[in-house]
């Protein structure tokens, strides 16, 4: 538990500066697509590391008072996905923010 705590953690550190947003605007209620993008990543990011939309919910919670839904959560993370796939150059970045000392 605290180690996954740890990688969001890390992950929200990595976005935050690799991507130039401020720590409140990544979990604020703005639907500015460079935001909403940087948390979709941000949930990509931990469930590759083996997080539930569930775990990850509760982790966003404790260091935002956010609460997301878990489907919020899951669409975001599908909807990232496609835009990867659709966009080579997230691969540069996302190997970036992929660095992470465990």
């Amino acid at each position: 538990h605290n180690m996954k705590e740890y990688i969001y953690t890390q992950y929200v550190i990595n976005i935050t500066n690799h991507l130039k947003i401020d720590n409140l605007d990544l979990f604020s209620f703005t639907k500015k697509n460079h935001i909403v993008e940087a948390r979709r990543l941000l949930w990509l990011l931990c469930s590759e590391h083996g997080m539930t939309p569930t775990e990850i919910k509760r982790h966003t919670k404790n260091v935002s008072s956010r609460d997301f839904q878990r489907s919020t959560i899951y669409r975001g993370i599908v909807n990232i996905k496609e835009t990867i796939r659709r966009d080579s150059d997230y691969n540069n970045i996302i190997s970036k923010l992929r660095q992470i000392d465990i």
